[in-house]
């Protein structure tokens, strides 16, 4: 190994061990020529409050949409019990085997098929009632405290 490259190995060796990246040679290079963005940006972070009391009409507009939801959902589950025991009632009272079988199959598919609707039903609406309660928190938000990293100088304005 020639003196030059041990030197180079050297010049690596320091460079991996304290962490950084080797750039001896390449000053000229676009990505060491960039700013660093961390160091461009000022952080603004702002912490929010919310006045709570106004909080109890969305909270209890969610509340009363979910209660109203799942009732809904087991009312028509209670209602497809009960097309169904109709169903197999008519059906079990054919004659013919095949005939039973197929009205059996045909209740037993009406009833999965109305459950799986009411159930989709249900998770819609309570979706939304979290949907309007999540807009309606947004909207009640206040700047309460920044940080101290913001100063008086400075404005929002500034990139």
């Amino acid at each position: 190994m020639t003196y030059t490259k041990k030197i180079l190995l050297a010049f690596m060796a320091m460079a991996i061990a304290s962490g950084s990246s080797f750039t001896a040679f390449a000053d000229n290079d676009e990505e060491n020529q960039k700013e660093d963005p961390v160091q461009k940006t000022v952080v603004r972070k702002v912490q929010r409050t919310y006045d709570y009391s106004q909080l109890i009409a969305p909270m209890e507009a969610r509340e009363d949409a979910i209660a109203s939801s799942w009732v809904a959902e087991f009312e028509a589950n209670g209602t497809a019990l009960l097309q169904r025991r109709e169903e197999l009632t008519a059906a079990y009272a054919l004659t013919e085997t095949k005939a039973v079988k197929a009205a059996v199959k045909a209740a037993h598919k009406k009833f999965r098929e109305a459950k799986n609707d009411s159930r989709k039903q249900g998770i819609a609406e309570r979706k939304l009632a979290w949907e309007t309660f999540n807009k309606a928190v947004k909207s009640l938000r206040v700047p309460a405290i920044v940080n101290a990293e913001w100063s008086e100088e400075s404005s929002w304005d500034q990139e």
